[in-house]
């Protein structure tokens, strides 16, 4: 562009526009080298651009004006800061030297200023831009409006700018914590308290992975649970903790957050390690309890990372807010699971008691003390089965020891009672509801060899043998011998015979099966059937689906 020979020298200016003393920018511009700057020496710039310049370096306002088709960069000190490294090496040059990394965003927005006059501007408006050795998204208040020549053509776009990134940042970290704390409030599930915050952590962070892990008894294993991903696998399973840097897991130990950049700066880490998962940077919070490390909350990214302090800040709130949500959801979880237990343990208890009310009743209508007598009995019956779970908190018990609770009145006191378990089905365990059953079946059983079998008479036995079949079906054999011999079925079937036949299969589960041969020799009674491996908690909450139903 031609300068006009009447130009008055910029380096001479009235006393009115002399630059502020000791204002850095100002003696950069003054001193720059021509030969260095597409725009020359400072002293044979136009009047316009000399104007431009004494306006933006007298304001305490953030000013950038880029001249000329190259866009030309010139700034004053309050500007300086928001460029970090690039400054002093962009004053005086074409934007798109330093500028390079989000030239493809800023160029149009300058050039629809150079080419329509009008003004651009914007709230909060997000660059990514690289001024302190790594990249970052920042946030700016922006008014780009154009700068014309002395012909009036728009000889530059003058930006007066406002960096807005911190308090953009507070704003979605305080966005983030009220749309956790919404999602977090109505969640009952631990698993589903575990899963909402990774995944709402790692889309506010941008980062590529975030997990939660369990460390085991061992002290030397954590178990991963939860993971959320952005692109790269997931984590799961088991893994050996010091395989995460033996110094910075010992660390974790005693309760320190770590947060690592980049592994390849990280003497501690073997890159390898990371490298298979995918994993430059990350972030970790322990949970420290009863003086040992039991969990963590992770954070990965599959490139470098600078973490600033607010970002581990907040890891480190969200992961002591998530151990809170966990233990008051396991809380509130296992409330309802109890009363689920509860309710469902009454209407069982209730509804096996009336059973056994009714069916005595029927064999002893005529004689109320044998009514008092039957009746008592089973309810002891009925108690030991449920001492021997309450014993176990009505988790599966053994086989073995169901049998045992069935017949501990006669095997502690009649040694013709042999019990024999082979050892595969000494690791076989039933669920409460078939423990319960077998209880009772086998005390009638037994009842009914003391009344009318073979240990109603000297020199009587009762052999009980238990095996199990292929699909660990278990099969229990129970045979008489010595007692009196045995016609055939009785003409009346009472409360034991109703149970074993009708009740205890049903009570069982599918695909069991119960037989009964009187043979001569004595009572033959086969019981097979599969064990059913549900504990009291999922009992409970098959009875709150049903409510629900």
């Amino acid at each position: 562009m031609p300068i006009p020979a009447t130009a008055r020298p910029w380096s001479a200016p009235p006393p009115s526009a002399r630059l502020p003393a000791g204002g850095e920018l100002a003696a950069l511009i003054r001193g720059l080298d021509g030969a260095a700057t597409p725009l020359g020496p400072p002293a044979a710039w136009p009047g316009c651009l000399r104007a431009t310049v004494d306006l933006l370096l007298a304001a305490r306002a953030q000013i950038v004006l880029f001249w000329g088709p190259d866009y030309v960069a010139l700034y004053n000190d309050a500007y300086a800061p928001t460029i970090g490294a690039k400054h002093p090496r962009a004053l005086g040059r074409p934007a798109r030297e330093n500028w390079s990394e989000l030239w493809d965003d800023l160029e149009p927005l300058l050039r629809g200023v150079r080419e329509t006059g009008e003004t651009f501007h914007a709230h909060d408006r997000p660059f990514y831009i690289e001024r302190h050795g790594y990249g970052e998204t920042v946030h700016f208040d922006v008014s780009y409006s154009a700068v014309r020549d002395a012909e009036g053509a728009v000889g530059g776009v003058l930006c007066i700018v406002s960096e807005t990134t911190e308090r953009v940042r507070s704003e979605q970290r305080q966005a983030f914590r009220l749309a956790l704390q919404d999602r977090l409030r109505h969640l009952s599930d631990p698993g589903a308290v575990m899963a909402t915050v990774v995944e709402l952590l790692g889309r506010h962070l941008g980062a590529d992975r975030v997990g939660y892990g369990e460390v085991q008894p061992d002290g030397e294993t954590v178990i991963l649970h939860t993971c959320w991903t952005d692109g790269v696998a997931p984590l799961t399973g088991a893994w050996p903790l010091d395989g995460f840097g033996v110094e910075t897991i010992a660390r974790q130990r005693c309760g320190q957050t770590q947060a690592c950049a980049d592994i390849a700066e990280d003497p501690d880490q073997d890159p390898a390690v990371w490298a298979a998962i995918e994993t430059r940077a990350y972030a970790s919070v322990p949970l420290i309890r009863g003086g040992r490390l039991a969990a963590t909350l992770f954070v990965n990214f599959r490139a470098p990372h600078r973490w600033t302090a607010e970002e581990v800040a907040l890891v480190e709130e969200v992961a002591a807010r998530t151990w809170a949500e966990v233990e008051r959801a396991r809380v509130e979880r296992q409330q309802e699971l109890i009363l689920g237990e509860l309710n469902h343990r009454v209407k069982n208890i209730l509804a096996t008691v009336q059973g056994i009310a009714v069916t005595t009743l029927k064999g002893t209508a005529d004689d109320p003390r044998r009514f008092v007598t039957h009746f008592n009995a089973r309810l002891k019956t009925l108690a030991r089965a449920h001492d021997m779970l309450t014993a176990r908190h009505w988790e599966p018990a053994g086989i073995e020891s169901t049998i045992r609770a069935a017949l501990s009145p006669w095997l502690e006191s009649n040694r013709a009672v042999r019990l024999a378990i082979s050892d595969a089905a000494r690791t076989v365990a039933v669920s409460p509801r078939q423990a319960q059953a077998l209880v009772l079946a086998f005390h009638e059983l037994a009842t009914n060899a003391v009344k009318y079998g073979a240990l109603a008479v000297p020199g009587g036995s009762v052999s009980i043998r238990c095996e199990t079949g292929p699909g660990r079906r278990v099969r229990l054999h129970w045979a008489e011998a010595g007692g009196p011999p045995l016609a055939g079925p009785p003409a009346r079937r009472g409360f034991g015979t109703r149970l074993l036949e009708r009740g205890l299969a049903g009570d069982l589960g599918a695909e069991s099966e119960v037989t009964l041969r009187f043979a001569p020799a004595g009572l033959r009674a086969e019981i097979a059937f599969l064990p059913e491996r549900i504990s009291r908690w999922e009992m409970a909450a098959d009875t709150a689906e049903d409510a629900g139903a």
